[in-house]
């Protein structure tokens, strides 16, 4: 915190909106940007204190990925139907004081499991995060009455709070209904047990649900519904089946080939969608029509075929290497984690040298130099025992790009249009 505030140029948030083009009408999402604020230091550590009560709620779902995992272990009964949920403007409809009581009300009850925090600090330092969101926009100044803003640090764990209790009474009134309930921040998903006749329950679950501050708009109970990025569906022998959902104006503006990025940049892009493709696809061959039009896609932007081609093997051994059939033969090992990693930090230039050079230079002159001590073997000044490092990894950091040279969301200025000020009266 303290360092921060040292460096703090700038107090107040940046607010700026983002045009939501898949949306008709076409709407904007309002973001008051914190980095760099006064209060972005004790946002950032309000999130981190407040991320393991988050996690404790019944209803809290991380990613997709845990979504698909959970979802494989669910034994259905014929008359399971999928349904989902979705918040209106949530961040700005939570209303501040009755989100810190809910807090507090849950840190009473479970005191002995979160002593990571004072409870009272954390209390504290959230009421003052939440309740002085000032911001600039434009030539004007602005203090959010009420409301979460999107952009500081806390809302996502802060949105989970808020309506945690509320959805647990509604899922214990309805539990003969419902078979699973899961929410991310504000988008839920669930399955319902439809009977002959529930319609009346359903509405009536519905209600319970937009009972208070936040209305929720619900998809209709069916065998196919579309969650974060998966398309979820029920098969005829009451099996959950996923595939990927994109968005139609996916544009998949992926890295060209001539932006400045190390090269392990593009082989761990291929290997993390190629491990996507894996997860979350039941069927392997909808995997496999997800890795192809991958493979095109990145032919598109620029990449050449005979560079492309080994680094999707090579991915696709490595993803795939817990099925022996695909597994290929003579495959070493996986390398064993570092348990003392020293981490070298670079801004990347693609004319420098390459981390193989820096790698082996390091090994003859500070590892293990010729005639000398292994460095892991040399003693500690400040800790029992030995240095211990047995790996320096070189983490490159981009240099800045276009937009940061040219531009910055908090000095957004407007040099050919009217002032902002100019829209309001006097």
């Amino acid at each position: 915190l303290q360092r921060h505030l040292a460096n703090v140029t700038d107090p107040f948030a940046v607010f700026y909106p983002l045009f939501k083009i898949h949306k008709t009408p076409v709407a904007t999402r309002p973001v008051v940007s914190y980095s760099g604020s006064l209060l972005y230091a004790l946002a950032v550590w309000c999130d981190d204190k407040l991320l393991p009560l988050a996690k404790a709620q019944n209803a809290y779902l991380a990613s997709s990925f845990e979504l698909k995992e959970q979802l494989s272990t669910l034994q259905l009964p014929p008359n399971a139907r999928l349904f989902t949920a979705d918040a209106r403007a949530m961040y700005t409809n939570i209303p501040t004081q009755p989100c810190l009581d809910s807090i507090r009300e849950y840190l009473e009850e479970h005191f002995d499991q979160f002593i990571h925090v004072r409870h009272e600090t954390l209390l504290s330092a959230l009421s003052i995060v939440m309740n002085n969101n000032f911001f600039r926009f434009g030539d004007t100044y602005w203090l959010q009455n009420n409301g979460a803003a999107m952009g500081a640090p806390p809302c996502p764990s802060w949105a989970m709070m808020y309506f945690a209790s509320r959805e647990d009474d509604s899922c214990d009134v309805f539990s003969d209904s419902i078979l699973y309930y899961k929410r991310y921040i504000d988008d839920v998903f669930g399955i319902w047990l439809d009977r002959p006749g529930d319609d009346n329950a359903w509405q009536l679950f519905k209600n319970h649900m937009n009972r208070h501050a936040l209305v929720w708009d619900f998809t209709e109970r069916s065998r196919s519904a579309v969650f974060l990025d998966l398309t979820i569906s029920i098969t005829d022998t009451n099996e959950i089946r996923t595939d990927l959902y994109e968005k139609p104006l996916n544009l998949h503006a992926y890295l060209p080939p001539h932006s400045a990025h190390p090269p392990g940049v593009l082989r761990g892009m291929i290997k993390g969608m190629i491990y996507r493709f894996k997860t979350l696809c039941t069927r392997p061959s909808d995997q496999k029509q997800h890795i192809l039009q991958f493979y095109r896609q990145l032919i598109q932007r620029g990449y050449k075929p005979d560079g492309l081609t080994p680094l999707f093997n090579e991915a696709v051994a490595q993803v795939y290497a817990t099925d022996p059939t695909l597994r290929p033969l003579g495959a070493p090992p996986p390398r064993a984690p570092a348990q003392h990693p020293l981490f070298f930090h670079l801004q990347y230039h693609p004319n420098d040298p390459p981390s193989t050079d820096i790698q082996r230079i390091w090994r003859r002159t500070l590892f293990r130099p010729a005639g000398s001590r292994p460095l892991s073997d040399l003693d500690s000044s400040h800790m029992n025992g030995k240095i211990g490092i047995d790996r320096m990894i070189v983490c490159y950091n981009r240099a800045p790009n276009l937009e940061n040279l040219t531009s910055s969301k908090r000095n957004l200025q407007f040099a050919n249009g009217p002032t902002v000020s100019s829209f309001f009266d006097d």
